[in-house]
């Protein structure tokens, strides 16, 4: 398998901590680039007379929002190259998580998607959904999904996506 550009989608959580280490340690293995996607949603608001969703939303607090997104990306991504990691790029995106990593998966010729998951169960995960299920199910390359474990022991899961095979490991 040739990995040349990784995509590493982050929500800034400690899977997404797990899911750069993961990645880092494959680009070092296969001396390939690492490009770092958040995708950002805007929030629904209930003001004393009024809803605000999505778009609706002043233009203050939707700036704010994105503003935020920027420059803690950036700030992710400065604390990876301190490390060592191979970050070429690192954006923040307003959209759909599972959405717009497929399109960026696709848009960028991505060898790899490596991203972290929380491991929700049952009922949390089907009223919450599963950007990584769904990123497993329709990305046309290989995901590496990384999930924390109990005590602190962290695991990372390679997992094909319906088009394209990995070795387990």
């Amino acid at each position: 398998m040739r990995v040349k550009q990784i995509l590493v989608p982050v929500d800034f959580s400690t899977p997404s901590e797990l899911a750069l280490d993961e990645a880092a340690t494959l680009a070092a293995q296969f001396q390939a680039q690492i490009d770092l996607l958040h995708v950002w949603e805007l929030p629904a608001l209930v003001g004393p007379q009024d809803v605000y969703i999505g778009a609706a939303l002043p233009p203050t607090i939707v700036e704010s929002v994105k503003r935020n997104a920027e420059q803690t990306i950036e700030e992710f991504a400065a604390r990876a190259r301190a490390r060592g990691v191979p970050v070429r790029d690192a954006r923040a995106l307003p959209g759909k998580a599972y959405e717009l990593i497929l399109e960026e998966a696709e848009r960028g010729a991505y060898d790899l998607i490596v991203l972290g998951t929380h491991g929700r169960k049952s009922w949390s995960r089907w009223l919450l959904g599963s950007v990584a299920e769904r990123v497993v199910r329709r990305a046309t390359c290989p995901v590496l999904v990384a999930r924390p474990q109990p005590g602190d022991n962290a695991r990372a899961d390679v997992v094909g996506s319906q088009t394209s095979s990995a070795a387990a490991s």
